[in-house]
């Protein structure tokens, strides 16, 4: 699931997060995310059950971040297929997309509502 370079580090120190989640992010944006940055304290998202018999009858999609220096982006794909039964759709970005290019993001999330 995750790059092995990204395990083990800290994630408190500026360098690290701009290494692995920012290093797409034009330098103001990733300055601005870093001063934001929170430790994650919960892990109920890798230990915890999802509690649904089934997942809803709703139409799935899977975004893969193809540069992710964090989650595998072979991982992901796996993942998408086999949890959600669906192709990725790669985005040529880091692991914050939302940030490094919302616009191309913006465009890959609406065109599902469009369709």
């Amino acid at each position: 699931m995750y790059e092995p370079d990204s395990v083990g580090k800290d994630y408190s120190d500026e360098a690290v997060l701009r290494h692995f989640f920012y290093h797409d992010c034009h330098s103001d944006i990733a300055q601005w995310a870093i001063a934001k940055s929170k430790s994650q304290q919960s892990l109920a998202y890798i230990f915890e059950t999802n509690p649904l018999k089934a997942l809803p009858k709703v139409e799935r999609k899977y975004i893969v971040c193809a540069n992710d220096r964090i989650i595998s982006p072979t991982w992901s794909c796996y993942a998408a297929r086999k949890r959600l039964g669906v192709d990725a759709i790669e985005l040529p970005s880091g692991h914050c997309p939302h940030l490094s290019c919302p616009d191309l993001l913006a465009s890959v999330l609406l065109m599902g509502l469009k369709q």
